[in-house]
């Protein structure tokens, strides 16, 4: 018996700057609707055309997070693409060389959280933040920031059985 697919497929393109959008597509391949066309990030990083470098869905609440061209932030949309926030994750380091690096994120729509990837300078740089959501406004929340005093990686490379390998600007 066949199977009918329902949903939406949620997307974001690398390209030149009129091709990089955050967008979806419905299963049966109607609808391709561009959520935001995105213009480069206005941060210090090192920018990869304004392109997102990762998307996550939180549809219950009408909501997506993407981790920003600049690999340094994470920003809140409205599935209709209208900006909610934005927060700086990772570190600059005074040089995109020198910068730490968001590059992946996933959202948990029922407990309202987004779990982030820094590849930082250090196995204690390194990790997953865990920064929570208003699921109302989009707000994220502050204390998660790189420069809070108070950010908390959930695991990092000093946690046994934590983050190992080679490090950005390191030789290991």
């Amino acid at each position: 018996m066949p199977v009918q697919l329902n949903g939406q497929l949620w997307f974001t393109v690398l390209g030149n700057t009129s091709d990089i959008i955050d967008g979806h597509v419905n299963s049966d391949g109607s609808n391709i609707t561009t959520a935001f066309l995105n213009a480069p990030s206005p941060g210090p990083g090192f920018q990869q055309g304004g392109s997102d470098l990762s998307i996550g869905i939180d549809l219950p609440d009408g909501m997506y997070f993407v981790v920003n061209s600049d690999g340094l932030s994470i920003s809140a949309y409205t599935t209709g693409g209208t900006f909610l926030d934005t927060l700086q994750i990772g570190n600059f380091n005074g040089s995109a060389a020198a910068q730490e690096i968001v590059n992946s994120l996933v959202v948990d729509p029922n407990n309202h959280f987004v779990y982030v990837g820094v590849w930082g300078n250090t196995l204690a740089e390194s990790g997953i933040v865990r920064v929570s959501y208003n699921a109302t406004t989009g707000d994220l929340q502050n204390s998660q920031a790189w420069n809070s005093g108070s950010q908390t990686m959930l695991v990092n490379g000093t946690q046994a059985g934590g983050i190992t390998g080679p490090l950005h600007g390191s030789e290991q």
